[in-house]
């Protein structure tokens, strides 16, 4: 009868119609029992999920099958999905000693050995010795190749766990290579390599394990993270927000999405980002600073400045969060105190590490000190940063434009020199016309005159470098060539100011040429315009004197000298207002300003003979003697004749009664004229005169009053 009821409880078990044989062995009559058909019992509670239902069954018939096979595999077997792993390996174990060839028994074994290890370390990682105990404790009942595959993915899971994520790596590269290339085993792979930091390798796995159907959020988040670290940002903001679209909210993916988008200068949206992980409760340093970031990239200052010391306040003690918050208070127009912070910065050694950021914040040290007017404490900070590697053309630029700042024109002209030797810089017209002009300012116009032309090749055409061009050819005493220039320059005016230099500048040229007519037709122009000061005095009275005109010569001259006080302390002009008051028999007026140019230091030749001249007039004998004596030593050491003084000396002793000299003096100025001497009239008659003198010179006292008519 037990045999038939076993019989239809297999033919069921094949059908899977565990509820039926339920029905059978229930309804069955006690005597109709035996452990056989309850242990049946037990096993369909069991494929019905009922797994303490089959464990009590088992334990009512505990003392007659607690020997067999059977009751000890059906006791593991529900304690196992029970996730009681221990009470399932005790019965397993039992069994397995009952029938050491059964390998569903071995089997068993090995997933209760894996569930336990994961179990133990999930509970605390502190027991990962205990973990990997039974992990190793399953490669005992390895039987297959697969069962082989499953240890190593065990194993692999453990160490990833306790973090020995070398071991991991090379036990789940062996399940690949063990023909287990599946979803769950690149994931991981890709997650230990990851944690080793080998994002390449881990970014191929995770991507594997999508190319084998893993679309979830866990793996978005993690491609995301990986091309991240390796600044894909692109790739990390499209898996991440992919991720984001399949329910992953929270902190570590706002993050990140906000660190893409800040990186790929989204920084509006970079912020929508960082705001929402704020919101989910992220409150550390990194958040503040990241915000800091964005925001001043934005040029939201005070909002970044906020978030910085923000940062600071929750122990960030980064060095270049320093100077950060020294670009803000930059940025907010706060320059000392953003020295305070760049300081603060360039102080600590965290920079040492990061040439391109020591660099950036020794050079914004110099740019800011050269806002605030320090061209000395800049140049020190730029020479710094080209001690740490710098070596561009901007950093030249700005040490050139310190420089000038400080008057020093040879180290302005030396690094304007030098930025000009960059591609950027060789045709930049802005440097070329400053570096023409340094050489003016050297006296260098040759080489002024190079750079003016390589400037008006590259096509500037304009009022500036036309009136430069033609202020070096003045120089240059190209007088022609200026004129042109500064009538282009005329056509190109934009100022009445420009107007009034450019006609000043051409009038002046033309004096030089002797045009002094047509000098006087600029200057007239000039003066329509409004310039009315003693510079055009002046040239008025130079251009009137070249064309014979004494009295208006003296007129100007005078006004000139009256209306600015440079003017009577300039020696030509005292000379020249002195030479013509000689001309109007003014000698006492002439003596006066002719002397005035002597005693500011004017020493040449002529001045010493037009005041020889000049005191003779004045019957001042013995001082013109003294002036004439100096201004022929000089004539004769710069080897010129010397036959006006000798014609004055001969003069002044005749009337002094030094017969001697005064024949030596006439017999010299006779013999440098030679026949001119008898041929011109004025000569002539001086030389009579003077013959007449020294032959009447007695020893009589009242010689000078006789001869005082031909000096009055």
């Amino acid at each position: 009868m037990n045999d038939e009821i076993l019989k239809e409880i297999e033919k069921l078990e094949e059908l899977e119609k565990y509820e039926e044989i339920i029905n059978i062995i229930e309804n069955l009559q006690a005597e109709q029992l035996n452990t056989e058909i309850i242990v049946e019992l037990a096993r369909a509670y069991v494929n019905i999920q009922k797994y303490e239902k089959a464990i009590e069954i088992l334990k009512s018939i505990e003392n007659e099958g607690k020997n067999s096979v059977d009751w000890n595999y059906r006791m593991g077997y529900s304690y196992y999905y029970l996730k009681d792993y221990k009470n399932s390996e005790k019965y397993f174990l039992k069994a397995l000693e009952l029938d050491e060839t059964e390998d569903n028994i071995k089997k068993a074994l090995l997933n209760v050995y894996i569930e336990l290890s994961r179990q133990t370390i999930n509970e605390s990682i502190e027991n990962q010795d205990k973990a990997i105990e039974y992990a190793l404790k399953s490669e005992k009942y390895i039987i297959t190749n697969d069962d082989k595959i499953r240890v190593s993915s065990c194993l692999a899971w453990v160490y990833k766990e306790i973090g020995d994520f070398d071991t991991a790596e090379k036990l789940l590269k062996n399940v690949i290579n063990s023909v287990r290339d599946d979803i769950p085993v690149n994931s991981e792979l890709g997650y230990c390599l990851e944690q080793l930091a080998k994002f390449e390798e881990a970014l191929e796995y995770y991507k594997k394990a999508m190319k084998l159907g893993r679309e979830d959020q866990w793996i978005y988040s993690r491609i995301g993270y990986i091309c991240c670290c390796l600044k894909k940002y692109e790739e990390s903001l499209e898996a991440n927000l992919k991720a984001y679209e399949l329910g992953e909210n929270n902190i570590l993916i706002n993050s990140e999405l906000g660190y893409s988008l800040g990186e790929l200068q989204r920084f509006e949206e970079a912020i929508i980002y960082y705001l929402k992980a704020q919101e989910l409760g992220r409150e550390d340093r990194w958040i503040h600073f990241q915000m800091g970031w964005t925001y001043r990239h934005l040029e939201k200052y005070d909002k970044a400045l906020e978030a910085y010391l923000k940062a600071k306040e929750l122990g960030d003690s980064i060095a270049w969060t320093n100077a950060e918050i020294g670009i803000c208070y930059k940025g907010l127009g706060k320059y000392e105190e953003a020295l305070k912070y760049y300081l603060i910065a360039n102080s600590l050694d965290g920079l040492n590490e990061d040439k391109n950021k020591k660099i950036y914040l020794l050079s914004d040290i110099a740019y800011t000190y050269e806002i605030i007017e320090k061209p000395a404490e800049a140049l020190k900070y730029f020479e710094q940063a080209k001690k740490a590697g710098r070596n561009d053309a901007g950093i030249y630029l700005s040490m050139a434009k310190c420089f000038e700042k400080l008057n020093k024109k040879e180290e302005t002209l030396e690094y304007c020199l030098i930025t000009e030797k960059f591609d950027e810089y060789k045709n930049n017209i802005q440097l070329l016309s400053r570096i023409a002009a340094l050489y003016q300012e050297k006296g260098e116009y040759k080489k002024t005159l190079e750079y003016l032309e390589k400037v008006e090749r590259l096509g500037r055409d304009d009022c500036w470098l036309n009136t430069e061009y033609g202020f070096c050819l003045v120089l240059l005493q190209k007088y022609k060539e200026a004129i042109e220039k500064y009538k282009h320059a005329l056509e190109l005016k934009e100022e009445v100011s420009d107007e009034i230099y450019l006609n000043s500048q051409i009038g002046w040229c033309y004096r030089n040429l002797d045009e002094c007519d047509k000098a006087l037709k600029y200057y007239l122009k000039v003066r329509e315009l409004g310039r009315d000061d003693s510079w055009l005095d002046v040239e008025y009275g130079l251009c009137y004197k070249e064309l014979n005109d004494y009295e208006k010569a003296l007129e100007y001259y005078l006004k000139g000298y009256e209306k600015e006080d440079r003017f009577k302390e300039d020696t030509y002009l005292l000379s020249d207002i002195g030479w013509l008051y000689d001309r109007f028999g003014k000698y006492e007026d002439g003596e006066k300003f002719l002397s005035k140019a002597y005693e500011l230091g004017e020493r040449n030749r002529w001045i010493h003979m037009e005041l020889g001249e000049c005191l003779t007039r004045l019957g001042r004998y013995e001082e013109a003697v003294e002036k004439l004596l100096e201004s022929r030593r000089l004539s004769l050491e710069e080897g010129d004749g010397v036959d006006l003084e000798d014609i004055e000396l001969a003069y002044c002793y005749a009337v002094l009664g030094d017969k001697e000299k005064a024949e030596k003096h006439m017999q010299l100025a006779i013999d440098a004229l030679g026949a001119y001497a008898e041929s011109e009239e004025y000569l002539k008659k001086r030389f009579t005169e003077i013959r007449e003198m020294i032959n009447s010179i007695s020893n009589s006292p009242q010689f000078f009053s006789k001869f005082k008519k031909f000096f009055s």
